[in-house]
């Protein structure tokens, strides 16, 4: 199933708890209801909120170069 599933939101909130799900509000502009059942999955798997975070800052500096432009966060 491509769209997320409620058990997976609940799931991912349990897990990394409701500082991360804040944050990515914050920094994407949209909740966890718009990810995929695949992002959530990937989000669910991955072991901290910490991990989460600092792989998007380094994909973020490794890819943004000068323009600064936002690049997908998974």
């Amino acid at each position: 199933m491509l769209s997320v599933e409620n058990t997976q939101i609940n799931e991912l909130t349990s897990k990394h708890g409701e500082t991360l799900r804040e944050w990515w509000r914050e920094r994407f502009g949209f909740d966890y209801d718009c990810l995929t059942g695949s992002e959530a999955r990937y989000l669910i798997r991955t072991p901290s909120a910490d991990r989460i975070r600092n792989r998007i800052a380094a994909a973020v500096e490794a890819g943004s170069g000068a323009s600064g432009e936002a690049i997908s966060p998974l």
